[in-house]
């Protein structure tokens, strides 16, 4: 099922099946902010010329490792030769240049249309969350940078999965997974929902190619963000013995 028009209706909390959303959690990257090629293009403009890294070394990491950005590091001056006594240093040195470089991109881009406004109106009958792959630490500093970590009763990322965020989230807020809903952009965060026994609404871009044929509601236009999730209390099949 999919949603595409509804009207706004800000509201204390929804009722639906006897049902009542508690807590909304958002992830970060692709869902907030359209920071998913930010981060990538990032990379390429990151390393001096003076150092002799590659393109194509940096496209090979960034392809076989999933990780966090040290990890990357970690691999790209591995394959670039640099003596095994320098690496963390240099880690250390281009992690905090990498983190900076995409807090200036992310500052300038700002939030994805709409998403300010929805914060601001739900964070002032909903806790809010975020939930996110991207290392906690300079997640939080990215956050505050761009003038959102005001919104959120707390703020989870690497290195805990994701499922396992929520779930610690669903424990500080005394409440059951049916009685939350996660919002994603990739399959592994639907994955994550599921583990954890919450709602999921997804939302679409470029990368993930989502249509009208997925399994779970979309999110078109955060302007609509309530009613979509009203709309998934009616319709999903989650199960609520979790």
């Amino acid at each position: 099922p999919t949603c595409e028009k509804f009207e706004k209706n800000i509201s204390k909390a929804y009722f639906t099946k006897d049902l009542m959303i508690k807590a909304i959690v958002f992830d970060f990257d692709g869902v907030l902010v359209d920071s998913e090629r930010i981060k990538r293009e990032a990379w390429f403009s990151l390393f001096p010329d003076s150092l002799g890294i590659s393109q194509d070394l940096i496209a090979d990491a960034l392809s076989r490792i999933k990780a966090a950005r040290r990890d990357i590091l970690k691999e790209i001056f591995f394959k670039k030769g640099v003596p095994q006594n320098e690496i963390p240093k240099r880690v250390d040195e281009y992690a905090e240049k990498y983190q900076i470089l995409t807090e200036n991109l992310l500052f300038s881009q700002g939030l994805v249309a709409g998403a300010y406004n929805a914060l601001s109106l739900l964070s002032k009958n909903y806790p809010l969350y975020i939930d996110s792959i991207t290392p906690e630490e300079p997640l939080i500093a990215t956050a505050k940078r761009i003038g959102i970590n005001g919104f959120f009763k707390g703020i989870y990322g690497h290195p805990a999965a994701k499922a396992e965020n929520l779930k610690k989230i669903f424990l500080r807020e005394g409440i059951l997974g049916s009685e939350a809903v996660f919002i994603g952009d990739r399959e592994s965060d639907a994955a994550a929902a599921k583990e954890a026994g919450c709602f999921f609404i997804g939302v679409p871009n470029e990368e993930n190619g989502w249509k009208k044929d997925t399994p779970f509601t979309l999110l078109f236009d955060f302007n609509t963000l309530e009613s979509v999730i009203d709309f998934e209390l009616r319709n999903s099949s989650l199960d609520l013995n979790q």
